[in-house]
């Protein structure tokens, strides 16, 4: 599990995409928590979709959990929730 602190946004969002490219190579199933994720904007969601994308390719997989209730309902808003976070 990897956690991830601070917003995800245009500022953070390249080290989250540079961090996560050397997990993706090995096909991992990379699971992120976002606890301390107070928001994300659509360059965030941007990684998150690129990182997800850039996992299957590999063989793995992405999923969030323990977004806070800002990012969970910017994932439910764009439809997100579905494809990263686990069924409850």
């Amino acid at each position: 599990m990897v956690h991830v602190g601070g917003g995800l946004d245009l500022a953070t969002s390249g080290e989250l995409r540079a961090d996560m490219s050397e997990l993706v190579g090995a096909g991992s199933a990379l699971v992120l928590d976002l606890t301390e994720v107070p928001f994300v904007d659509s360059i965030g969601i941007s990684a998150l979709l690129a990182t997800r994308s850039a996992a299957l390719e590999h063989g793995g997989s992405l999923v969030v959990r323990n977004p806070t209730n800002v990012v969970r309902r910017a994932l439910e808003l764009t439809g997100l929730d579905r494809l990263l976070t686990e069924p409850s």
